[in-house]
């Protein structure tokens, strides 16, 4: 079972405290977005979503803001050989 993998991998899954995949408080995820936006990664990023969803678009394949849309399932998934 899943709970039994993250278990194994030393996960502490949306909870407080140490360990991957925990529950990160706000007021850290605050001043990580605000490093990204002063160093530009939140430009560069929307930059990358822009393309990619023109890309999908292109494919005809679903595109949007969750990590389970098919074109982030497909260039997750799949090699063409060409890159």
């Amino acid at each position: 079972d899943i709970q039994g993998v993250f278990e194994r991998a030393g996960a502490n899954y949306n909870q407080d405290g140490p360990g991957i995949l925990r529950k990160i408080p706000q007021e850290t995820l605050d001043e990580i977005h605000q490093i990204f936006e002063v160093s530009g990664a939140l430009e560069h990023y929307d930059i990358i979503e822009k393309y990619s969803e023109q890309k999908a678009n292109e494919m005809g394949i679903q595109f949007d803001e969750t990590g389970s849309c098919e074109y982030m399932q497909k260039i997750f998934t799949e090699n063409s050989g060409n890159h």
